[in-house]
């Protein structure tokens, strides 16, 4: 038996749609102790009795933003940037709220790390087949570029980190790295528009992303450069637009990557 939970379990959305997922990392279940259908508690698997409390929380909250990426990933048509933030942490044998000091400053913690499980393909084609979620989360451990996105799109969207998620899918194109140039590029440019394909995503549409997220005179504090003195590009693309066309492109880099 876990030695904590916490409840609440931050964005209701989140945990009622995941209270019926069997993982083997956390769970999602109605409050033992309240009377009201709604009331979820977040059960993480992974803590050891010697896991401190403050170690416990930020293992806890690293786990919430795999949690709330793929999650958001997983809808990707909605442009989501929903999140499952942390609340009080319960000690399961005395039913008593763990005191914690500044519990927004404690940085998160990967618990997978060192990972002692080897990949297994088996596994993850099963965990693809079943729940996208679950999917992604397993491979977050062993692919450090898909453990990026889902922590970059746990966060709430702009155009720097819907960059930063297209940086990662393009660099994780190049993986692993072999020493012909000219192969290896060859070999990029064919992942990459195998992955636009995919998704349904055409040239211009990327164009269009980039040369909005880029231009200083559209965006000014939001945009991913300063001031260049460049004109504004002759297509754009809105906000709303971009996170569904990025998490659109994460979600099917992440559905393949057991295929590429």
């Amino acid at each position: 038996m876990p030695k904590y939970y916490f409840t609440p379990a931050g964005n209701r959305r989140i945990a009622l749609a995941l209270s019926n997922l069997n993982n083997d990392d956390f769970k999602f279940q109605h409050d033992h102790k309240s009377e009201i259908p709604d009331d979820i508690i977040f059960i993480p698997y992974f803590p050891k009795d010697t896991d401190t409390p403050v170690s416990v929380y930020g293992k806890s909250k690293f786990l919430a933003m795999l949690i709330g990426g793929s999650f958001n990933i997983s809808l990707h048509d909605e442009g989501n940037a929903a999140e499952v933030t942390l609340d009080w942490l319960i000690d399961w044998e005395s039913e008593q709220r763990v005191q914690i000091a500044n519990p927004k400053e404690i940085l998160p913690e990967n618990p997978f790390v060192p990972l002692t499980e080897a990949f297994d393909m088996d596994k993850a084609k099963e965990l693809r087949a079943h729940n996208f979620i679950s999917y992604a989360i397993y491979l977050s451990k062993h692919d450090r570029f898909v453990n990026s996105l889902l922590l970059l799109a746990s966060q709430q969207h702009s155009f720097v980190s819907l960059y930063a998620m297209l940086d990662t899918i393009e660099t994780k194109a190049k993986f692993p790295k072999i020493d012909d140039k000219k192969s290896a590029k060859q070999r990029t440019e064919q992942r990459l528009d195998y992955l636009y394909q995919q998704a349904a995503i055409t040239e211009q549409e990327i164009k269009a992303f980039t040369g909005t997220a880029n231009n200083y005179g559209l965006l000014g504090l939001q945009s991913r450069h300063g001031d260049m003195d460049w004109g504004v590009p002759s297509n754009t693309m809105d906000l709303k637009t971009a996170t569904k066309l990025i998490l659109r492109l994460a979600y099917f880099t992440i559905y393949h990557h057991i295929n590429i």
